[in-house]
């Protein structure tokens, strides 16, 4: 990927590019849709985004909710792209760049321990390169629950997702998918 110009991490071909919103993206033949061009979001992070999501807590709690619901309990869990931290509750650690507090690491590169569970919600639509992520999340655990919204073109996600596309790349890096589904108000999910 070069000069802020991608392509999706399926190899495929495409069938072309789109206006949807107010963004230019191409869709690919396998159901994945990929921000045109990479736009400058330093700084985006940090402030404007997370003013709006503190608005939308009573959606993290219930993705919150379920992620409690859908994991087995007992042993040691990962929250890679954990927000605040404030849903952690002193029981898992996480992964959070603009934090970097007690039990929550800047970057996935700075995690030296393996985990029984590892979560990832709502953040692989933000990635610029999801398989090398998700792979480097692949070392870290021993069972996975990842949770993307589907076909979200909303700032500032650089890939849009339907299941079986979300499927196909789970699958390219290498996981096995045990079961999945659509939860309102929490997103598709994989285990």
């Amino acid at each position: 990927m070069g000069d802020g110009e991608m392509t999706c991490i399926c190899g495929g071909n495409g069938q072309g590019a789109r206006n949807i919103g107010d963004r230019r993206w191409l869709v690919c033949e396998c159901g994945i849709k990929v921000l045109e061009t990479i736009p400058d979001m330093s700084g985006y992070y940090s402030g404007q985004y997370r003013e709006e999501r503190s608005v939308i807590e009573v959606e993290a709690r219930k993705r919150a909710e379920f992620i409690i619901g859908r994991v087995s309990w007992g042993g040691t869990l990962l929250d890679v792209g954990c927000g605040s931290g404030s849903l952690l509750k002193d029981r898992w650690e996480g992964v959070e760049p603009d934090l970097g507090t007690d039990g929550v690491y800047r970057s996935i590169d700075d995690v030296e321990k393996h985990y029984d569970w590892l979560v990832c919600s709502h953040v692989i639509e933000h990635v610029e390169n999801p398989i090398e992520f998700m792979g480097k999340m692949k070392k870290l655990a021993d069972r996975f629950l990842f949770i993307v919204p589907l076909e979200d073109y909303g700032e500032p996600h650089l890939y849009a997702f339907n299941e079986s596309g979300f499927d196909l790349l789970v699958k390219k890096v290498g996981f096995k998918i045990e079961e999945s589904g659509f939860e309102p108000g929490v997103g598709y999910w994989t285990i």
